[in-house]
């Protein structure tokens, strides 16, 4: 536990990123400056979802209903909030282009820029909110539209634990019972507030919500294959998408290429410090190089991180679980034009000034 708590210098990275890159892999490590400075504990809290026991009991339930649903073969459940999405039913089948990168398309960004989560284990909303963000932008096709904010689930939804981490999918679900909010109505920061930034009565616009949440090849994952081809067509059809991975601590320090886990997971220079756990980010593209295949995904970590914010990973071989669990979600307009938004903070102006502090 000592080892865990020791600062990381320079000299200490420098043997962890010589030890990758030895193993000429198909990947390239880097020092990482932000990394200085930090034990592994804080390290590890860029990658750490840490759950509460009431969040595992909801996913649990969640998985269960999972797994009811594939006993009823070719029975979809139009109302479960797992169904797998009717727009990728009606286009299974269709060729796929061999490449595809939501942050180029005909010119057009559908992306927003990459974040920094800093040492808060945020990535599950960051991710999710992302995926929202930019499948709105490929619907109402504007790449100018606001984002939505990462705070407003973060800090204010009961069903995660914010900084300590919790669910993507729980995260899209709390969204389609609240709505949505712009990014500038509650801006991304670390210090936990629930705390409104803007005028809800002065918004302008359709308001809208999160809808048909749910875990990609639901009905139908049979093979790895089979899994690999629906989130590519999830991907094509409806845009970005939340992958959830279990890196290793070399994972930390990728610079370039395509990731690979060494077969050692533990290089000596940090040994079993390292806590092996789930980190989520966000599916953008796929496509081909020298013949390996590879998924394109925008991390959220920091532009001085990997390929400027981006890394690639294995496409096909389900390499620290990248294909295990693919999440989604669309955006609607709300039937009720953001009036669960306002119901929520007015309650609290409604508590007593102690209660609401």
């Amino acid at each position: 536990m000592l080892l865990y708590q020791t600062r990381l210098s320079s000299l200490h990275q420098h043997k962890v990123v010589d030890s990758i890159n030895d193993q000429q892999m198909s990947w390239s490590a880097r020092l990482m400056k932000k990394f200085n400075g930090l034990s592994m504990l804080q390290v590890n809290s860029y990658a750490g979802i840490k759950r509460d026991v009431r969040a595992r009991e909801t996913h649990k339930q969640m998985m269960r209903q999972h797994a009811q649903s594939q006993l009823h073969t070719g029975h979809i459940k139009p109302r479960s909030f797992l169904q797998q999405s009717s727009s990728v039913r009606m286009h299974r089948g269709t060729k796929l282009p061999k490449d595809w990168d939501w942050s180029n398309v005909g010119g057009q960004n559908f992306l927003e820029p990459v974040m920094d989560q800093s040492d808060c284990g945020s990535c599950y909303a960051a991710s999710a909110m992302r995926m929202l963000s930019a499948r709105h932008k490929i619907k109402q096709n504007n790449t100018n539209a606001l984002p939505w904010s990462i705070n407003f689930p973060l800090f204010c939804s009961e069903f995660n634990q914010g900084c300590k981490g919790g669910y993507g999918l729980l995260t899209a679900k709390w969204s389609s019972e609240l709505g949505l909010l712009p990014a500038t109505c509650m801006r991304y920061d670390t210090g936990g507030s629930c705390k409104l930034e803007c005028d809800l009565d002065e918004l302008e616009g359709k308001r809208y919500r999160a809808d048909n949440h749910h875990y990609v090849g639901a009905f139908y994952e049979s093979t790895s294959a089979d899994r690999v081809t629906a989130i590519q067509e999830e991907l094509y059809h409806n845009g970005p998408l939340v992958l959830g991975l279990e890196p290793g601590e070399d994972f930390m320090w990728y610079s370039s290429g395509i990731y690979r886990s060494p077969k050692n997971p533990f290089h000596p220079t940090v040994g079993a410090e390292w806590e092996r756990v789930d980190h989520a980010v966000l599916l953008v593209g796929y496509g081909e190089e020298n013949g390996e295949k590879f998924w394109k995904l925008q991390n959220s970590w920091g532009e001085d991180w990997g390929e400027e914010g981006f890394f690639r990973i294995a496409r096909g071989e389900n390499d620290s679980g990248i294909e295990s669990m693919p999440e989604a979600a669309d955006v609607v307009e709300d039937e009720q034009a953001g009036k669960q938004v306002k119901d929520f903070f007015s309650q609290f102006k409604e508590l007593p000034a102690t209660e609401a502090a």
